[in-house]
């Protein structure tokens, strides 16, 4: 059964890539050629005079006003912004690079294109979360490569840094610090942190088998009860968690997040199972009441 459902789990999960993939080959790829040229003219931190003013210490739009943007860039110009997105391609150009991301990846929304002026960083690549930091340059058109007119917010960054999946997608209203642990025949199962958000709930668990034996953990049976109402493992295909191994052999540890639906912010009880090879002993439910100050 265990592995049926991992096996219906991973199907699903080959479709959406696939599906996404073939979206990807029909969206927009940045050509910052005039463009590029143009902002390099325009914005180069040593040229006072530029087409477009901007304040680097001036006040930052409001996360309303980033949305109003979206509809209508032409009144936010020159003005400054923080932003987080995925990013979907990267072009260098002589002066530096220019990414475009979703500002919205769950939904494939909120195009953006942003200019930096500096050598493409090794560690930024296609699929990974930023922040943005920089103002508003010009709503720019382009051509997708089905040869559409397109446009998209334009952005010169003061600063990009690396964010995550949480951080951009699903931030966390409330972390829980749980640190408990409970132990079967030397097989440890810790929970250490819950997360609520608003789309899911994270618990990060860590399995430790010294027991001599292979000890299989039943993630995908995982539960939650919470004021009378049962909630049940649910896959997040869009994020990059680390994932909790479910067969370990003795002598193995092994980190992950288990994901559910989103639920009350209060107190709940998790119930873990799994089995050892060893036909001597049971394995007893893992449960742990977690408590939400």
């Amino acid at each position: 059964m265990e592995e049926e459902k991992g096996m219906s789990k991973w199907k699903i999960i080959m479709i959406i890539i696939g599906v996404v993939v073939v979206i990807m080959a029909l969206i927009t790829v940045i050509t910052p050629t005039d463009t590029s040229e143009q902002i390099s003219q325009n914005s180069n931190k040593d040229n006072t005079e530029t087409t477009y003013k901007y304040d680097r210490n001036g006040s930052y739009l409001s996360e309303i006003e980033i949305n109003q943007m979206y509809s209508n860039p032409e009144s936010f110009i020159g003005k400054n912004l923080k932003i987080y997105g995925k990013v979907f391609n990267i072009e260098s150009f002589q002066n530096g690079y220019a990414i475009q991301l979703y500002r919205d990846p769950i939904n494939y929304n909120q195009n953006t294109i942003v200019y930096y002026y500096s050598a493409v960083p090794t560690v930024l690549k296609e699929n990974d979360y930023v922040m943005v930091d920089g103002y508003l340059f010009s709503n720019q058109k382009y051509e997708n490569v089905m040869g559409t007119t397109m446009s998209a917010p334009t952005i010169i960054a003061y600063e990009i840094k690396k964010s995550s999946y949480v951080e951009v997608c699903s931030p966390t209203l409330k972390s829980v610090d749980v640190n408990q642990t409970q132990s079967q025949y030397g097989c440890d199962i810790t929970v250490s942190k819950v997360e609520f958000a608003k789309d899911e709930t994270r618990v990060y668990v860590t399995v430790t088998n010294n027991s001599g034996y292979q000890f299989n953990l039943y993630k995908y049976s995982t539960k939650i009860v919470q004021a009378g109402k049962q909630y049940e493992y649910e896959y997040n295909y869009n994020a990059d968690y680390e994932d909790l191994q479910t067969d370990l052999l003795s002598g193995v540890t092994s980190s992950g997040i288990i994901t559910f639906p989103a639920m009350s912010i209060e107190d709940f009880s998790l119930v873990l199972d799994g089995s050892s090879d060893n036909w001597d002993i049971r394995i007893q439910p893992y449960q742990f009441n977690v408590q939400v100050n």
